[in-house]
């Protein structure tokens, strides 16, 4: 259970772990890539565990601008991927593509922050609120989480009665 609110930030970007009013992780992300119009702004809330991961957020593609797709492409990465595989966006839209959700993007940035926060090794319960995050500030904020998590259990072992005494 996230009992101390946490927070990570990166310019602009924001990533906070809050005690939740519920036994479910509640995810607000608010996706804003305003300066790419065929993307824009997008935020959706989520209540991992109640909501249907697998039909509402596993099929969310990866996605990547066009200008930085022919980056990768010149580099020769990526070469074995397909339009099926992700979502290259351009100017207009997706390029050879068509989206899933409307708001895919955000959709699958959330699948990126749930498979971060499983590097916990645990059932999260409160409400995570991210703007523009990814998987660097996600990092940070496990990190956190799995140092506050520690801490409590060394200082519940401490206050537990002994398994063993002298006699």
């Amino acid at each position: 259970e996230i009992e101390t609110p946490t927070a990570v930030t990166s310019g602009d970007a924001m990533l906070a772990a809050l005690p939740g009013e519920s036994d479910y992780l509640d995810i607000l992300y608010d996706l804003d890539y305003s300066g790419t119009p065929s993307i824009g702004r997008q935020v959706l809330g989520f209540r991992l565990s109640v909501d249907d991961f697998a039909k509402e957020i596993a099929p969310a593609r990866t996605f990547v601008l066009e200008e930085e797709a022919a980056t990768f492409q010149a580099r020769g990465w990526g070469s074995h991927l397909t339009a099926k595989d992700l979502l290259v966006m351009g100017p207009d839209g997706p390029v050879d593509n068509t989206l899933r959700f409307e708001d895919e993007h955000v959709r699958h940035k959330i699948a990126d922050l749930v498979g971060d926060l499983a590097l916990t090794g645990r059932s999260l319960r409160g409400r995570i609120v991210a703007h523009k995050s990814g998987h660097e500030l996600n990092h940070q904020l496990v990190r956190k989480l799995v140092e506050q998590m520690n801490a409590r259990e060394r200082a519940q072992a401490l206050v537990r009665p002994p398994q063993l005494d002298i006699r």
